[in-house]
């Protein structure tokens, strides 16, 4: 195929509806080339056009930046806040449910929150089993039910349970693709209070 579309054409004008469209695809193309190197030159010798432009573009990036959202996948307000809790090494299960507990109360406080669920025994950040590791899911109202956003709330359980101590504290939103919701997971939600509301954010 390369040998048949690369085969030199210099010494006689193309023939064929292939060789005709590359004939004219090429005048076009030197065309465009020569027009853009006429402006280049005109512009080049004006540092102020140069310059002016260069700055357009420079904060129409940062502009676009700051307004779009950073992630691959923009973050949703889904009503569901996940907790991830790890307590040090070696950390018994009593202590981490302590933790969980302390976490659970706090939150439960909040108006934005309407319940909240905790399991001392598992990780889900890394879906491992052990007990240093809790997890939670706290469930919001509705939106037209509360005053706060997702960041908001957020922000606020990271400041009321700043005095918690000996345990490293997650807050994060439900992602789109979270790979830690597994079966063990779901079949832990539903199995608690208020489950159909909560399954039917997660099996969405």
């Amino acid at each position: 195929m390369c040998a048949l579309l690369l085969r030199p054409t210099h010494d006689h004008a193309p023939t064929g509806l292939l060789g005709r469209f590359f004939a004219r695809f090429n005048r076009g193309f030197d065309a465009l080339t020569g027009r853009y190197q006429k402006l280049l030159k005109r512009v080049a010798s004006r540092t102020v056009i140069t310059m002016g432009m260069l700055v357009v573009f420079a904060g129409g990036t940062w502009g676009i930046a700051s307004l779009l959202p950073s992630g691959f996948i923009p973050t949703e307000d889904q009503g569901m806040i996940y907790l991830s809790v790890t307590t040090p090494v070696g950390a018994t299960l009593k202590r981490t449910e302590d933790v969980l507990d302390k976490i659970q109360q706090v939150a439960s406080k909040m108006d934005a929150v309407e319940n909240v669920s905790t399991l001392a025994g598992f990780s889900l950040m890394t879906d491992g089993v052990g007990a240093s590791y809790g997890m939670g899911m706290i469930n919001l109202k509705n939106w037209d039910e509360r005053k706060q956003s997702l960041d908001e709330t957020i922000a606020a359980l990271v400041e009321n349970t700043r005095k918690i101590q000996d345990a490293s504290i997650q807050f994060f939103p439900r992602q789109p693709f979270l790979v830690s919701e597994t079966p063990a997971v779901l079949s832990y939600v539903c199995s608690i209070e208020r489950a159909p509301a909560i399954c039917k954010r997660l099996k969405k």
